[in-house]
């Protein structure tokens, strides 16, 4: 920790102490075991565990980038992707392999385990490329992992496709559970009650990593917002084929389902030109003005943001484009604003009147 990360003298004693001398019992069934000193980790549930761990496990970002492998970790989630041609893929995917033994390998002389069993690998494509990709097997620390069709990545659905088709049939589903769960008990409790557990239950997931849905077909939205009429139906005492066409915004403030996707957008792109963002997403926020041959077109002094080119539907569904896409929709004083929450109060305003 002194040499990676400048950590020294009183800090680094005090880091050595926390770490030093932690004991542990297990107690089961009235019994209590003997105290046993931990030689290695943190305590379950404590503070700066999380913390810890990230700065334990900081080299494997550097192992992925001397591989030529782009890479995302999340506490102990960690993800390792390449692209590249189809006549090239062979190569980039032998690199990826390469990657993972060697992380593999440098877990096992940290005392960590990795456990095969649990890792996931997927070959992406367009539908009409799909026949192209290979069905090969990838062999990594000894073991044999299959290609999958769909990969769960901290909560979302991945599909081979990309398409968040997958993602959505689970999200709608699980959705229907939880309002038939809360139909049980709605008319038991008050309306701002009701209103909160559907909240909590539904209207969080619906809203969850949201802004990966930009550009998708309106059938697929058209799956979410049944969702949000049918929680609103619950919530007023409607039948199911009453028309709620308004009620959803005027009576319980909801945006419908694109709208909120285009809210998701545009706070996240107002985050990354605020500091408030990965370093991955700020760097896709370019201004125009900070072009030097564009620097003097209307756009830079609008303060619009530049516009990645693309000719392919993933390109046109990033965040490359579609942050800066909605961003430069919004009114000039909405996008001068510093403050988050009179951010998302404007956006929300500018949405609903839009």
């Amino acid at each position: 920790m002194s040499r990676a990360f400048g950590v020294r003298g009183d800090v680094l004693s005090w880091m050595r102490n926390y770490l030093s001398g932690c004991c542990y019992t297990v107690r089961f069934g009235g019994t209590e075991s003997l105290s046993r000193c931990m030689l290695y980790g943190v305590l379950q549930g404590s503070v700066l565990g999380p913390l810890l761990f990230v700065l334990y496990t900081a080299d494997l970002g550097g192992i992925a980038n001397k591989h030529g492998v782009n890479s995302h970790f999340y506490a102990d989630n960690a993800q390792l992707y390449v692209s590249d041609r189809q006549q090239e893929a062979g190569e980039a995917e032998q690199s990826l392999v390469n990657c993972m033994e060697n992380i593999a390998q440098w877990m096992a002389s940290n005392r960590l385990k990795l456990n095969p069993s649990k890792t996931d690998f997927m070959r992406c494509a367009t539908r009409r490329r799909q026949h192209q990709l290979s069905k090969d097997h990838a062999t990594f620390a000894g073991s044999d992992i299959q290609p999958s069709s769909t990969v769960c990545d901290l909560g979302v659905l991945l599909d081979s496709e990309l398409s968040f088709g997958p993602h959505i049939s689970q999200l709608v589903s699980r959705c229907f559970l939880q309002l038939r769960r809360i139909k049980s008990c709605v008319h038991a409790l008050p309306m701002d009650a009701a209103k909160a557990v559907v909240n909590s239950f539904v209207i969080s997931r619906v809203d969850y990593c949201n802004s990966l849905l930009a550009g998708a077909p309106r059938y697929q939205l058209d799956a979410l917002q049944s969702v949000l009429n049918t929680a609103a139906r619950l919530l007023i005492g409607a039948k199911k084929h009453d028309s709620i066409r308004h009620v959803p915004r005027d009576r319980l403030h909801w945006l419908p389902v694109q709208q909120r996707v285009q809210f998701k957008l545009c706070l996240l792109t107002f985050k990354a030109l605020h500091g408030l963002a990965p370093t991955y997403l700020a760097d896709l926020c370019q201004p125009v003005a900070s072009v030097g041959s564009r620097e003097r077109l209307r756009s830079a002094t609008r303060g619009d943001l530049v516009i990645s080119p693309t000719v392919t539907y993933f390109g046109a569904r990033s965040f490359a484009v579609a942050g800066p896409k909605a961003w430069n929709q919004l009114p000039a004083d909405i996008r001068a604003i510093d403050s988050v929450n009179l951010f998302k109060s404007a956006l929300e305003t500018f949405i609903c009147v839009d």
